[in-house]
């Protein structure tokens, strides 16, 4: 009897590809998905209110992967400098599927760099086929998990995915791995089982990855912040630094008396870190000797910004090592 309950549940998923899921203040707004990207763009914008996080990704970009322990490492930041404030709360929090079609070069390049694999453990040598592995089923469990769930059981289970096969070297086209990840978050295998052996939340994969695209997402990952001054976007380079600046931009009033202080200074260590990013992209396109002398001085600056707010908010002498060092 229950074996048939979770196979009527899957079927129901199927139907439920008649509409997009779109997650507000813990509840879910459908969107028919006969509606234009231009009109769903704009429920969109309605239905995330600040401070909402809005995360396009695919499931096996190692640039994700490095994003998102970037992101969890500025949380922890933020907890350390103001007791009590924890991890940010979302009003909403929104993962939406941008499927990889191009960057299999960039990425191998981010793979294969000695100091990332240093840092993050990730195994080298993918080969191209690996990067670009069919990703459609892993999106559409993360869909089931989120309906289910939850947002954050979908959050972390993308981040199992992520490690699963950027540390592990685990192919996510593997349907044992990606059962692996829905468990690890609580998520009934039976039924993403069943809903693997169907259709469901496929449409909403690939229409949602093809709206993406649409509104002018053209890399992964891309971070969106929902401030109550606007909409605040991380892309193409990621530091803990800048997510840290978001955190703030998105809270901009907060009870902590050093709120406002703290807030000024991480904006300020962020915008040295985006020069000194920018000073070492130029240099790899002239190469000159004066390129090399705005690396060494942005570099300076951005060190410097960045010990005036470990030196007044993190006390903590593992988190100084770890913030103050260029990335």
């Amino acid at each position: 009897m229950q074996r048939q309950q979770k196979k009527l549940f899957a079927q129901a998923s199927i139907a439920a590809t008649a509409t997009t899921l779109v997650l507000v203040c813990d509840s879910f707004l459908p969107i028919p998905l006969q509606a234009s990207a231009r009109q769903t763009s704009r429920t969109h914008a309605r239905a995330l209110l600040a401070p909402s996080l809005e995360i396009f990704s695919d499931t096996i970009c190692p640039r994700a992967y490095l994003a998102d322990e970037k992101y969890r490492s500025a949380c922890n930041m933020i907890s350390a400098a103001h007791p009590g404030f924890g991890h940010p709360k979302w009003t909403s929090m929104a993962l939406r599927p941008c499927l990889l079609q191009a960057e299999i070069d960039e990425m191998q390049n981010v793979k294969q760099s000695p100091q990332t694999r240093r840092e993050y453990g990730l195994q080298g040598g993918f080969g191209a086929h690996d990067l670009a592995t069919p990703t459609v089923d892993s999106h559409r469990l993360l869909n089931f998990i989120a309906a289910v769930v939850g947002q954050e059981a979908a959050l972390s289970c993308r981040r199992e995915m992520m490690r699963l096969f950027n540390v592990e070297g685990k192919a996510l086209s593997d349907r044992e791995v990606l059962m692996e990840a829905v468990k690890e978050v609580g998520g009934d295998i039976e039924i993403a089982a069943n809903i693997l052996d169907s259709a469901a939340y496929r449409m909403d994969v690939l229409w949602m990855s093809q709206e993406a695209r649409s509104s002018g997402i053209d890399k992964v990952p891309h971070y969106r912040f929902y401030t109550p001054e606007g909409v605040h976007s991380i892309v193409d380079f990621f530091d803990e630094w800048n997510f840290l600046d978001a955190i703030y931009l998105s809270f901009p009033r907060q009870p902590w008396s050093d709120w406002e202080e703290a807030s000024t200074k991480a904006r300020r260590a962020a915008a040295a870190t985006t020069v000194w990013h920018s000073a070492k992209q130029a240099h790899r396109e002239d190469g000159s000797l004066s390129a090399e002398e705005e690396i060494e001085n942005a570099a300076n600056e951005m060190t410097q910004a960045r010990r005036e707010y470990v030196d007044a908010f993190l006390s903590d002498p593992s988190t100084t090592a770890s913030t103050t060092q260029s990335s």
